[in-house]
C-alpha cells in the first residue's frame, strides 16, 4: 500500500475537488462545506438548493473528486470535504491561495461569487480551462487534437492485431459489448507497455469504417468510468476519446497504460450474453501476441506475467519473493 501523501498535498487535492464541485453547482461556501460524503457517487453530485433536490453530472472533472477521495483521511467525519484540512474558501467570496490562483488564471475579479461561476462542463469554457491549467492538465475534451489524429492514423496503418493493439467492430458502450471492452482494457493494463483499442474497424478484413454518432455518444466518460470501476480493481489509467480520420470517419480510441504497482484484477462477474463474453470475479486477464484478451490459465502465461510483476516491484524497490517461483 502506498504511503499517504503529506497534508499539503491532501489539501491541494481537496481544494481542487472543491473548486470543481463549486463551479459545477454554484454552491456557496457553507453548503459546499456541509456536503456529506454520500453526496458524491459515480461522477454525480446530489445536493439541496432552496428546498429542491438537484443532481449535477461532473463529467470528466469527476476525476478531481476521485483524486481527493483516494487520500481523504478517515477522521470520523461524514463530510465530503473533511474539516480538519484547510477550507481554501470562506464566506461569500473566495479565499485561499488555490482559489486566488484560479481566479487569476480565469481572468476573474477576486470578489467573484460562486453563483456567478456556475456552469456545466464545456470543452471551450474559459473557466473550466483555467481549472485544468491550475491542475497542470489539459482539457480532456480538447487537448492534443493533432496528436490524437496522428495516433489514430498510426494505429489504423498497422492493419494487424497485437498484444498492444486491438481493433473492434463499430459497437456501442452497451450491454454485453461493454463487458468485452472492459475485459480488453483490464488485459491491456496487465500487458507490458499497455496498449490501444480502436473501435470502428470491420472485423472481417480490418478495414476502417468508422462509427455512427449514435454509437459515439454512448462512450460518455462518466459512463465508462462508472462501469469500469465496477469490474476493475484497482482502476487502470486510461483515456477514451472520439477522433476523426482524414476522410471524416469517426472512431473511438481507448488508450490504457500498463499497471503501475498492483496488477488489475476483475472484481465482479458479469452476466453471460449470447457471445458468452464474460468477466469472472478474481479473473486475471492479459493480452496474447495473437491479439486476444484471455484469462491466465496455464503455467507459461502465469510465469510471463509474474516476470512483469517482479520487474515492476523491483523498479519501486519492493521485495516480492516471487523470483523463487519463476526460477524454479
Amino acid at each position: 500500500m502506498s504511503p499517504r501523501p503529506r497534508e499539503s498535498e491532501m489539501a491541494r487535492r481537496r481544494d481542487l475537488a472543491m473548486l470543481a464541485v463549486l463551479i459545477a453547482t454554484g454552491l456557496r461556501a457553507t453548503p459546499l462545506m456541509e456536503l456529506p460524503r454520500t453526496a458524491y457517487r459515480d461522477g454525480v453530485v446530489t445536493f439541496q438548493r432552496k428546498g429542491k433536490r438537484e443532481r449535477v453530472d461532473l463529467g470528466p472533472v469527476a476525476a478531481l473528486i476521485d483524486d481527493w477521495l483516494e487520500v481523504r483521511p478517515d477522521l470520523g467525519s461524514d463530510l465530503l470535504f473533511v474539516t480538519r484540512l484547510r477550507a481554501g474558501m470562506t464566506g461569500k467570496t473566495f479565499r485561499g491561495s488555490a482559489v486566488k490562483r484560479f481566479l487569476r488564471a480565469a481572468g476573474l475579479p477576486a470578489s467573484t461569487k460562486s453563483d456567478q461561476l456556475r456552469r456545466p462542463y464545456s470543452p471551450n469554457d474559459p473557466v473550466w480551462e483555467a481549472l485544468f491549467r491550475l491542475v497542470g492538465q489539459r482539457d480532456p475534451a480538447q487537448s492534443s487534437r493533432g496528436q490524437r489524429s496522428a495516433l489514430l492514423a498510426h494505429l489504423l496503418e498497422q492493419r494487424h492485431e497485437t498484444a498492444n493493439l486491438d481493433y473492434k467492430e463499430p459497437i456501442p458502450w452497451a450491454d454485453e459489448h461493454r463487458f468485452e471492452l472492459i475485459r480488453d482494457m483490464i488485459a491491456l493494463a496487465n500487458t507490458r507497455g499497455g496498449g490501444h483499442l480502436v473501435i470502428g474497424v470491420r472485423n472481417s478484413d480490418l478495414e476502417p469504417v468508422g462509427m455512427p454518432d449514435r454509437f459515439i455518444s454512448t462512450y460518455d466518460r462518466t459512463a465508462v468510468h462508472r462501469q469500469l470501476s465496477k469490474f476493475a480493481s484497482p482502476l487502470p489509467r486510461y483515456d477514451t476519446f472520439p477522433v476523426d480520420d482524414r476522410h471524416g470517419r469517426r472512431f473511438i480510441v481507448v488508450t490504457v497504460d500498463e499497471f503501475d504497482e498492483v496488477p488489475i484484477v476483475c472484481r465482479a462477474t458479469s452476466p453471460v450474453g449470447p457471445k458468452r463474453v464474460a468477466l469472472r470475479e478474481g479473473g486475471l486477464y492479459v493480452r496474447t501476441e495473437g491479439g486476444e484478451s484471455v484469462e491466465i490459465s496455464n503455467e507459461r502465461e502465469m510465469r510471463a506475467f509474474l516476470e512483469l510483476v517482479i520487474e515492476k516491484a523491483a523498479s519501486h524497490g519492493e521485495p516480492t519473493g516471487l523470483d523463487r517461483i519463476t526460477d524454479s
